[in-house]
């Protein structure tokens, strides 16, 4: 398992400290004075300030929070340091600290990443998972590996999909519940009793060393940082979490938000989790999954499906009868807008994936004849982060008159 840890500080607060991009004891630290130059990493967001999160209804979908969140799901592609770069550029906040996590077994279908994200005051997270890598062999293994698996005792789930989480859940589990303490997720991958868990589960291994603290090691008595004190009673702990993901990563992104219903340890956290926003996400679970999380989740479950996206309608109805939850939003010319009638599971998979293809050939050539005479439903081109995150960041209808 590879750990990494990045944090954003302003030089102003931290002077004398090294240059950007340099460890400081095995946390990266990146000043935000060097990293938001003139047209770098696009346009800011606005100010989505960590009292907005905190604020919403989790039950209402939100124009502002569904930007900040593909914007992580896109990025979630990337390493830690540019997905630290983007956040902060983008104006999601000032400065922030993210743990980047990856786990790879490749004779399991296994390689998943993931990331947490802390805000300054520690009273946001966003834990975001990456999708499937196009060139990521394993990714698509895992994907095809549709076999339902339960998922205790209710329901049963994509065995694929629930394997990869698993592998990643004990390191997950012991951030979230960092975060809930309001310690900082950074320090929490090298506290004496993770390391003592990781080393004797056999499963520790920092980037860049494989000694416990080797990475981001005694972090907390770094002077001159805001990030450097763990102790609750400066840090009022995690108020507000955010769980988020693109494709194979919206589905760890619902499982997640399941396992923490179902997770004893973890109980503390249900309260605090406001809303899944997921991207061209499959289907996770059967009929029995549905309905035993359908109360719990469906509220503040988003689903984004960008025009005739194929993934959404996957796994086929041939695989198994999965079917969706939670609230789907489909895009349009002025973002993202309810559907109350959710998409519906493609017949067989080599046919739609055919059909996706041929799709994505009628988009990109449109000058060809013979294309514009085959008509089409489903298309593997608009499953393309970039068509989500174009779509997120239209101003919202009526945003003109306010």
């Amino acid at each position: 398992m590879d750990i990494e840890c990045v944090r954003v500080i302003t030089r102003a607060e931290n002077p004398g400290m090294p240059v950007t991009g340099e460890l400081i004891r095995g946390v990266k630290r990146i000043y935000s004075e060097d990293i938001c130059g003139i047209g770098s990493w696009g346009a800011p967001l606005g100010e989505v300030s960590t009292d907005r999160m905190l604020a919403l209804d989790p039950t209402q979908h939100d124009h502002h929070i569904a930007n900040v969140l593909c914007t992580a799901s896109a990025w979630a592609y990337s390493d830690v340091d540019t997905l630290a770069r983007v956040m902060h550029c983008r104006g999601l906040m000032p400065r922030l600290e993210i743990v980047g996590i990856v786990n790879r077994n490749p004779a399991l279908f296994v390689d998943t990443t993931a990331h947490v994200i802390q805000s300054e005051d520690r009273r946001v997270a966003i834990l975001c998972f990456r999708g499937t890598g196009l060139q990521n062999v394993v990714n698509w293994l895992a994907d095809v590996s549709v076999h339902p698996d339960p998922f205790l005792a209710m329901g049963r789930v994509h065995g694929g999909f629930l394997r990869g989480l698993l592998t990643i859940w004990p390191m997950l589990g012991l951030l979230l519940d960092r975060a809930l303490q309001g310690q900082s997720i950074c320090d929490a991958t090298s506290s004496p009793a993770a390391a003592a868990r990781e080393r004797d589960e056999g499963t520790w291994r920092h980037r860049g060393g494989d000694e416990p603290g080797g990475e981001c090691g005694d972090a907390a008595e770094t002077p001159g940082t805001s990030f450097s004190q763990s102790t609750n009673d400066r840090w009022r702990g995690l108020e507000a979490l955010y769980i988020t993901g693109h494709s194979l990563g919206g589905a760890l992104a619902v499982l997640a938000a399941a396992l923490i219903q179902v997770d004893p340890e973890l109980k503390p956290l249900r309260k605090k989790l406001r809303s899944i926003y997921t991207y061209g996400q499959p289907m996770v679970g059967d009929a029995g999954f549905r309905a035993y999380f359908r109360p719990k989740l469906d509220s503040r479950l988003f689903r984004h499906i960008y025009g005739s996206d194929i993934v959404p309608r996957l796994p086929p109805w041939t695989t198994g009868k999965f079917t969706h939850i939670g609230k789907e939003y489909a895009s349009s010319d002025t973002g993202w807008m309810y559907r109350r009638r959710g998409v519906r599971p493609v017949r067989t998979a080599l046919g739609s994936v055919a059909v996706g293809v041929v799709t994505m050939a009628q988009k990109q050539l449109p000058r060809v004849p013979f294309l514009r005479l085959i008509r089409t439903h489903v298309s593997w081109g608009d499953h393309s982060p970039l068509n989500y995150l174009r779509t997120s960041q239209m101003p919202a209808f009526g945003s003109e008159l306010i």
